[in-house]
């Protein structure tokens, strides 16, 4: 059994897009059953190391920024040299396969004229229709990578589950719209009906931070620093990386499956949203 664990970066709201951070984007974590031990054994060690206690959110953000339970390491920048060095071990050992999809809202817009249209004009039902297909398309197109992965040569009989972070009402509804769309209808695109669909997805759940999942975490850590990757591949202009910020890039790229289905982004599956 494998566990896909999911957070996004970014907002899909496509007004007032920030023009060198324009990216929604969604980061899968895809870890077996059977290998996830050390994935939070390794990170409780390190929260205990320099915290004295494991409840600590490994926030990417935060991490960066030198914010909220990092904070401390403003003060003491050999201290968070060493954390950095853990970290990115901690990353490198870790038995784990990557997914990320991710969308430039302003290309998205310029690609896609009467979207474009509605939004200059600020109908805000309209928009927010869009906004919504949007998540849809991008959760749709994590599904297809993760079902090309739980269904690829070496692992024809897998099932997997999917955890979610959390994040309000509406997203979280959008989301799950989309997967009951391949649930329901299955993925003509890639020859999986639904009841194949059903034999690789075995259930959906949501988790909030509150639950310390050392997974969705990782999600966090990924979809943040590959939507930076993003700004930097696209020459948006975004300032302020470190080394250690390509160092983390560098070793989550590294774990990166790629499928190769020829979907709408890299490493993506086509889907019909």
């Amino acid at each position: 059994m494998f566990k896909l664990y999911i957070d996004e970066s970014g907002k899909n709201t496509l007004t007032h897009i920030t023009p060198y951070a324009p990216h929604f984007a969604v980061a899968g974590i895809i870890v077996h059953e059977n290998m996830d031990d050390f994935i939070k054994r390794r990170a409780d060690q390190i929260k205990f190391k320099y915290w004295g206690t494991t409840k600590v959110n490994f926030h990417a953000t935060e991490i960066r920024q030198l914010k909220g339970d990092f904070a401390h390491f403003a003060s003491d920048p050999a201290k968070y040299a060493e954390f950095c060095t853990d970290f990115k071990e901690w990353i490198r050992r870790s038995t784990f396969k990557l997914l990320w999809v991710g969308t430039n809202k302003l290309t998205y817009l310029k690609n896609n004229p009467p979207i474009q249209h509605v939004v200059t004009n600020g109908f805000s039902t309209a928009i927010t229709k869009h906004e919504k297909n949007l998540t849809k398309k991008t959760f749709l197109e994590l599904w297809c990578i993760y079902l090309c992965y739980l269904t690829s040569s070496s692992k024809k009989s897998s099932s997997g589950k999917i955890i979610v972070e959390a994040a309000d009402e509406n997203q979280d509804g959008d989301i799950l719209s989309a997967y009951n769309k391949i649930m329901f209808g299955g993925v003509s695109s890639m020859g999986l009906t639904r009841h194949k669909v059903r034999e690789h997805l075995t259930a959906i759940s949501f988790v909030t931070k509150n639950n310390l999942d050392t997974e969705t975490q990782l999600a966090d850590i990924a979809s943040h620093f590959l939507s930076i990757d993003a700004r930097i591949s696209e020459s948006l202009g975004y300032g302020g990386v470190t080394q250690f910020d390509l160092d983390v890039i560098t070793l989550l790229k590294e774990k990166a499956f790629k499928a190769k289905c020829g979907g709408t982004t890299k490493n993506s599956c086509v889907i019909h949203p």
